[in-house]
């Protein structure tokens, strides 16, 4: 609790001496405006981007390796971030564990093992999960493209998230995706994913069943998630960056 009040007087000083103050989103932002109304001028939004990199992969050879190298079902539903409680993954094995006879596939969990995860490790235990939720760890980023284009959907229900980057880079890869409906991600998801309540865990649960099954809502998803996904390109990012220094400059001359 100390180190919180630590981060919050420092970071008003910080942003106190702030020319401007760029946020990822606007829910980022809003919630900056929420706690500090009078820096609404100074603020504006310009949002993040995924890699090039990200992209649909047709190399069947390629993703077989990978498939291979990661010993993956055929199918299988992928969440990539570091796992700790705002990913809200306990809701998301308490589903697999409600909904076990209706979900078809299994999920791997890529990334780091964050803070507070005992009780999710144990809920996994608990609940049984071993046949339908397996943890893969860290994997090297060059191998993430290819874990995107083999799954059958991507599943990011995260209680909170400033921007979610993992989410653009499934929907630029062309894999369908599960969000919640918290945080930013409903903003830069727009229509193009499949939104949930994040606290509901029949929401979840037949949001997973549903995308199991309906080819032809996935389809929709692929479609509608490439076409949003190119809307954010670091280019446009660098532009307005750019631009924003040149006002700056001007104004401050």
């Amino acid at each position: 609790m100390e180190n919180i009040y630590y981060f919050v007087f420092f970071f008003k000083k910080t942003i106190d001496k702030a020319d401007h103050i760029v946020c990822v989103s606007n829910y980022t932002r809003n919630t900056l405006l929420h706690y500090f109304p009078n820096y609404i001028e100074k603020t504006s939004v310009i949002y993040e981007a995924a890699e090039d990199r990200f992209k649909p992969i047709y190399n069947t050879k390629k993703l077989n390796n990978i498939a291979d190298k990661y010993n993956l079902e055929d199918k299988f539903f992928l969440f990539v971030g570091t796992i700790e409680p705002r990913k809200n993954l306990e809701n998301v094995f308490r589903a697999y564990h409600k909904f076990k006879n209706e979900i078809s596939f299994p999920l791997y969990i890529v990334g780091k093992i964050g803070w507070r995860t005992d009780n999710l490790l144990k809920l996994h235990k608990e609940l049984n999960l071993d046949g339908k939720i397996r943890m893969l760890g860290y994997i090297p980023d060059a191998d993430l493209p290819a874990l995107y284009n083999l799954a059958t959907a991507f599943v990011y229900i995260s209680i909170d998230e400033g921007f979610g980057l993992p989410l653009l880079e499934a929907m630029q890869c062309g894999t369908p995706s599960i969000v919640s409906n918290a945080g930013s991600l409903p903003e830069i998801a727009g229509d193009a994913a499949l939104i949930v309540d994040p606290n509901s865990v029949d929401h979840i649960g037949k949001a997973l069943q549903r995308l199991s099954v309906d080819k032809q809502l996935k389809d929709t998803l692929i479609k509608k998630g490439l076409l949003r996904s190119s809307n954010f390109r670091w280019q446009k990012t660098v532009s307005e960056l750019s631009m924003l220094f040149f006002e700056l400059t001007q104004k401050y001359r």
